[in-house]
């Protein structure tokens, strides 16, 4: 069977196109087959440093009840002139 050249061009053409498509479709899939495996490599790193700081957390006391707040200090008016004049007499 004869198929006229003006179909011929077409048929080649859309074939071409169907072509540079499909190479496309590749190229996006291997950029996100990469992004993929980055994004489970920082996942793991990230499910690490969670496993750590929870064991951590777990086998430290809270910081309350360790660490207590400073209480601020009175200061009465003889400290004020030391302060004032830079701590010398």
């Amino acid at each position: 069977m004869l198929v006229p050249n003006n179909m011929n061009d077409k048929l080649y053409n859309r074939l071409n196109q169907l072509r540079e498509e499909y190479k496309k479709g590749e190229a996006m899939m291997s950029n996100l087959d990469l992004q993929r495996e980055e994004l489970k490599e920082s996942m793991l790193r990230i499910a690490g440093a969670i496993e750590v700081l929870e064991e951590f957390a777990n086998s430290t006391p809270s910081n309350t009840e360790t660490q207590q707040q400073p209480q601020p200090r009175l200061v009465d008016a003889s400290d004020t002139e030391n302060l004032n004049t830079g701590g010398s007499n």
